[in-house]
């Protein structure tokens, strides 16, 4: 979930500035010249900026007005002014999702300006272009966003255009940050930070000081990013923008939100949401209402998650914000769970493992196209250096041709020769080494089979001593004793019957370390449930995390494996450690069950205990071995012990 927001975040504020800012002409003089136009081009430009005023206060009349102003520029032939409305129309569209009809805008507007005759025109490029790099960036074509954003920055700067250069460079900055390439995106914002101060632009140094918060957020932790959100609200608040500071506040929540500051993160999201004209956009309304529903998660308010968490997967495009689908889905089954809706939750559920599928089938594929167009790089590169030298070789052999073509005949002939001898002894020598690797490896393989089967036979074999001394040490002293007093005559019938029910008991011990028939009963976990009690009975904490369902996923032979060796290391802690607590972990994972047993004991050497024979640790490392499995110790004298077993499936 966290990650999926501090995506988010670097695409919150990028927009908002991108055209003209409220409050740049009165409304009720734009509304007058578009009653009474004096002229067409007076009317149009009217309702182009009537459209940026009231965008925020009224967005239904808004996208009327637009749609009017471009329908009326198309039959008018005013090619400008057509293009500044579908320019406005494309930036919209990309708000709202809609990606298929945002680039048919675009190029529509690109084609208009380059008809058009009017003065303004050229400058009106800069926006195209603009709006090409914003398309590009996001639909997630991050490499092609940046080299339209550098047309863009050239063209501005050769014009001296400093409002349209620092919106480029804020939206740069940003392309950088989603590449992980923080240098060059911390440069860009601070060359937009600079250029906002000089041509004092308020507005736009708040939106750089935002984007630069959620770069330090993402590259170097929340807190540093606190200071700079915060410089951002105040600018925000003292341009008497509370929509703005509220939008601002969404970040410094999840700010809080990552250093798990959960009750300020939730405190502040619910104030932004009851913010008064909040209008977040689309990506800024997914943060909020995913940060929100995390946190009702965690806090139990279950139902109020759910809200937040579906209103925030109505505004998903699955096409494009896989990611965030994915934790959603998650997020949203967790909470039909808690509420007790079952088929609901495992409905979510499976959507949210068929993301985690499909986000990872993704990336393989992209690691594949990278691979692939390194490789016909260097294959390109390759080629070019081969024909250069072969250029060369053949200017050489032009000039000695005549001179040494017998010469040269002899020596490619010997060459050729000792090349094919050579050849052949490279063959022989590697059939031989291929030969005697094959036999060494069979070897090994043989050896490692007896190591394992000797291994088997000892644990087994030691096994079958520790319940003949069970039996002898235990079972038979009871009995012996409940005969000796029966036989004196002297003992009540009610005091051997309590013995004879200690010796049953005994009996079922020995009977269940040998065969656990809770391991038919109850399955893997309930066994190890059992293993646990004893452990308490014995006098250690011992705690136990299961997830998942293991049992599904492993055959009888595998469970069995898996609570011996469970059985072995209790043992092994209850009789060595000295430890006063147990903690074992059974993670079902996707292509692996992960095995972790811990101990606050004492602590050993591994490799000496290994060195020196031990039968408990060879009698696991067989069972492992026999599941095909890797283990490993962690642990140090009088630092506890650590060993974590994983079992590929």
């Amino acid at each position: 979930m966290r990650i999926s927001i501090l995506i988010l975040l670097s695409l919150l504020m990028p927009y908002a500035a991108l055209w003209g800012q409220a409050g740049f002409y009165p409304v009720d003089s734009l509304e007058a010249i578009v009653m009474n136009p004096p002229d067409d081009s007076s009317e149009l430009s009217a309702l182009y900026w009537l459209f940026n005023e009231l965008e925020d206060l009224e967005p239904e009349r808004a996208k009327k007005l637009l749609r009017t102003q471009i329908d009326r520029s198309s039959k008018g032939g005013h090619n400008y002014w057509e293009a500044m409305g579908l320019r406005r129309l494309a930036i919209l569209q990309i708000h709202v999702g809609h990606y298929d009809s945002t680039m048919a805008s675009i190029e529509r507007s690109v084609a208009l300006l380059e008809e058009s005759d009017d003065p303004r025109a050229e400058e009106a490029k800069i926006g195209s272009i603009i709006n090409h790099a914003v398309y590009y960036q996001v639909a997630g074509e991050l490499e092609t966003a940046i080299v339209r954003y550098e047309d863009a920055r050239k063209l501005a700067v050769a014009m001296g255009h400093d409002e349209y250069l620092g919106k480029i460079l804020n939206n740069l900055g940003i392309a950088f940050k989603r590449l992980d390439r923080f240098e060059p995106a911390y440069r860009t914002y601070q060359e937009a930070l600079a250029l906002k101060r000089r041509t004092n632009d308020s507005l736009g140094m708040a939106n750089t000081l935002y984007n630069l918060a959620t770069l330090e957020m993402k590259n170097n932790g929340a807190e540093p990013a606190l200071k700079l959100f915060e410089e951002s609200r105040a600018i925000h608040l003292a341009r008497r923008d509370t929509v703005s500071a509220a939008n601002v506040d969404i970040g410094i929540a999840s700010a809080y939100y990552e250093i798990d500051s959960m009750d300020l993160a939730m405190q502040i999201w619910t104030k932004a949401y009851e913010t008064p004209g909040l209008r977040p956009n689309r990506l800024e309304a997914i943060s909020m209402y995913m940060g929100l529903g995390d946190l009702h998660n965690k806090a139990g308010n279950y139902e109020r998650a759910l809200e937040f968490l579906l209103s925030a997967e109505e505004l998903v495009n699955p096409g494009i914000d896989a990611y965030m689908r994915t934790d959603l889905k998650g997020a949203i089954g967790i909470a039909y769970s808690q509420l007790g809706k079952a088929s609901e939750a495992n409905e979510a559920y499976r959507a949210f493992q068929l993301g985690m599928d499909t986000l990872t089938e993704l990336k393989r594929i992209e690691y594949g196209q990278e691979m692939s167009e390194k490789y016909e790089a260097e294959l390109r590169n390759a080629e070019i250096e081969r024909q250069g030298l072969l250029i060369e070789r053949q200017r050489w052999r032009s000039i000695l041709f005549g001179v040494g073509t017998f010469l040269f005949a002899l020596i490619a002939g010997a060459v050729f020769l000792l090349y094919r001898s050579r050849l052949r002894y490279q063959r022989s020598e590697a059939a031989a080494a291929l030969l005697e690797q094959r036999q060494k490896i069979t070897e090994m393989e043989q050896r490692a089979e007896l190591n394992n089967l000797r291994s088997m036979i000892e644990g087994q074999e030691a096994e079958r001593h520790r319940v003949a001394k069970d039996l002898h040490d235990g079972l038979g002293g009871m009995l012996s004793s409940i005969k000796t007093r029966i036989s004196l005559g002297n003992e009540p019938l009610n005091n051997a019957e309590k013995m004879l029910d200690v010796a049953c008991k005994e009996v079922r011990r020995i009977a269940h370390n040998m065969v656990p028939q809770s391991l038919a009963l109850s399955g893997l976990t309930g066994s190890l449930e059992d293993i646990c009690a004893q452990m308490q009975l014995e006098g250690l904490d011992c705690e136990l995390e299961v997830t998942g369902q293991p049992e599904l996923r492993l055959g009888e032979q595998e469970q069995s494996m898996l609570l011996r060796i469970v059985q072995e290391l209790t043992h092994n802690i209850h009789k060595h450690a000295g430890a006063e607590r147990i903690f074992i972990q059974l993670l079902d994972q996707p292509h692996q069950i992960l095995l972790t047993v811990e101990d606050d004991g004492k602590g050993f050497d591994p490799e000496a205990v290994k060195a020196g024979g031990g039968l408990g640790l060879s009698s696991i490392g067989s069972r492992v071995n026999f599941l095909k499995g890797d283990i490993l110790y962690d642990s140090s004298p009088g630092h506890g012990t650590t060993v974590s077993i994983t079992i590929p499936l």
